[in-house]
């Protein structure tokens, strides 16, 4: 089995705020912390301060890009795992994607990979 859920820091990166907020409540019923952001920028800073165990990211954002955002926390750290949640399906082999998710997010799925990713 992966990591205890009830220990893990999130952070969770998506644009679009409707969604934003449902999966970070979600998120706030099974995590020790949630730290959501609205872009790539946001994301990066809220990484640099808290370092959560794990990211969630959207790739389509505006300020800073998910794809950018992963590329500044990979210089920080090659090892936290990262969740893509993309309404596209996509090919990752540059920087090292533990697990995609493609939307609409299910909350099984999206506890499992987590759960997965964090071991």
């Amino acid at each position: 089995m992966g990591a205890e859920l009830s220990t893990l820091k999130v952070l969770y990166v998506e644009d679009e705020s409707v969604t934003r907020m449902a999966v970070t409540r979600v998120l706030q019923k099974r995590v020790a912390e949630v730290f959501s952001a609205k872009d790539g920028k946001e994301g990066l800073d809220l990484y640099t301060q808290h370092k959560p165990d794990v990211v969630l990211t959207d790739l389509q954002m505006p300020v800073m890009d998910g794809w950018e955002m992963i590329a500044e926390i990979r210089k920080e750290n090659g090892n936290v795992p990262i969740i893509v949640i993309s309404a596209y399906d996509y090919e990752d082999s540059q920087y090292k994607v533990c697990d995609s998710i493609v939307k609409p997010v299910i909350k099984d799925v999206l506890f499992e990979k987590i759960e997965r990713c964090a071991k």
